[in-house]
């Protein structure tokens, strides 16, 4: 269990409600919490340090869409400049996620120790860029919020939507690390710091 679920865990969640999400498709509710999800206008991400660590790393990106912020701090926690560029060239959030999985020198421990990081980070980052993006986290309230992916044990909850199991998250099967990374920027923004920024 990751640090974010386990802060998640130990508050007084249990009688909070599971808000399951699942796809970018057009038409579907909540779809920009999907990390495939196009920005009408791109935003700028700030790489967090912990993946800044090799000299000539850019500071920020710019990004259609968050699946870029992710690749971008994969390749640039392993060192790996030249498909980082690839990365910031691409225009298709699936493209991405396939460059990603090209990284070279890939250090699995690295990744798994700055995963949650570098979600809440995006996470956070995209919906502060936007004043409706922003709106759409808040709209949910204190739920709790579920990739409903079947087939993602990591970045989801490793079942669908329709599974009865989606709404008790001690039956989940995966990690849910970007519905805990939207839980805790949802918290970010409600931060008297956040409030004052507006």
């Amino acid at each position: 269990m990751g640090k974010t679920r386990a802060k998640w865990d130990s508050s007084d969640q249990s009688s909070a409600k599971v808000l399951a999400f699942y796809s970018d498709r057009p038409g579907r509710q909540w779809r920009e919490f999907s990390n495939f999800y196009r920005h009408a206008v791109p935003f700028e991400f700030r790489l967090p340090a912990c993946v800044r660590q090799v000299p000539g790393m850019p500071d920020s990106v710019w990004c259609e869409f968050s699946e870029k912020a992710i690749m971008a701090c994969k390749a640039a926690l392993m060192g790996d400049q030249e498909l980082l560029q690839s990365i910031c060239a691409s225009q298709e959030p699936k493209d991405c996620k396939a460059l990603g999985r090209g990284v070279r020198n890939f250090d699995q421990e690295l990744w798994d120790r700055h995963l949650e990081e570098i979600a809440v980070e995006v996470v956070f980052q995209k919906f502060s860029s936007s004043k409706e993006l922003r709106q759409v986290l808040l709209s949910t309230g204190h739920k709790i919020l579920a990739e409903a992916a079947p087939n993602d044990a990591i970045w989801g909850i490793g079942l669908g939507s329709q599974d009865v199991r989606c709404q008790d998250p001690t039956a989940w099967l995966g990690r849910n690390v970007l519905g805990f990374a939207l839980m805790e920027a949802r918290q970010r923004l409600l931060s008297p710091e956040c409030q004052r920024k507006e």
